[in-house]
């Protein structure tokens, strides 16, 4: 996921309810990794991503057990 890209699409998906979601979407990743991004370029705090990290691991805990 270019930088570039991702600072151009930034604003606009920030302000959907599910912004990692949508950008997960657009650049084929999951939304771990947009929110890594998203973290690593400043735009959110390692505080939002630790919240998004924990909801993402009790979402995906269930499914990942059936494999």
């Amino acid at each position: 996921m270019p930088k570039d890209e991702f600072q151009e699409t930034w604003p606009e998906a920030s302000r959907d309810p599910e912004p990692y979601q949508t950008l997960a979407r657009r650049f084929k990743v999951s939304e771990l990794v947009v929110a890594r991004r998203a973290l690593d370029l400043g735009y959110i705090t390692k505080d939002k991503f630790i919240e998004f990290y924990n909801d993402f691991l009790a979402t995906h805990r269930t499914s990942w057990q059936h494999l």
